[in-house]
């Protein structure tokens, strides 16, 4: 696993600042100093995919995630996360429980991670980022 990226994130397009926390790249994909600035940055993402583009579900997530990667089968990905959180591919992510467990299963899937959801909870209320 890459320095505290246990999502593969990789660092912002050169039109925005970097990540908060992100203290380099490596190989393409950004390393932070901190655990808790890595879940930040993800749930930065899916807050942006979700009030941007308006993707709030497996499928549209992962697409948008996995955009300009090689490194791995998109359908794979959707199917994976679909069984682990007992969602169809185009059901919605109502709340943040189930973006939460969404964290824990991208983390598993991306790096073999075992994130604690109560991290993401936590990271949502410290950081004051509520997906829904």
């Amino acid at each position: 696993m890459r320095k505290n990226n246990f999502f593969n994130i990789r660092p912002h397009d050169r039109m925005k600042p970097k990540w908060v926390g992100e203290t380099g790249v490596e190989d393409g994909y950004s390393e932070f100093s901190e655990p808790a600035y890595c879940i930040k940055a993800w749930l930065e993402l899916m807050t942006e995919y979700r009030k941007e583009n308006r993707f709030d579900n497996v499928h549209t997530i992962v697409l948008a995630y996995c955009q300009g990667r090689n490194d791995v089968d998109v359908y794979d990905y959707i199917n994976y996360l679909c069984k682990e959180l007992g969602l169809f591919h185009d059901e919605r992510l109502t709340n943040k429980w189930k973006y939460a467990r969404l964290a824990q299963a991208m983390a598993r899937y991306e790096t073999d991670y075992e994130l604690d959801i109560q991290e993401v909870m936590k990271a949502m209320e410290f950081f004051n980022i509520f997906i829904v």
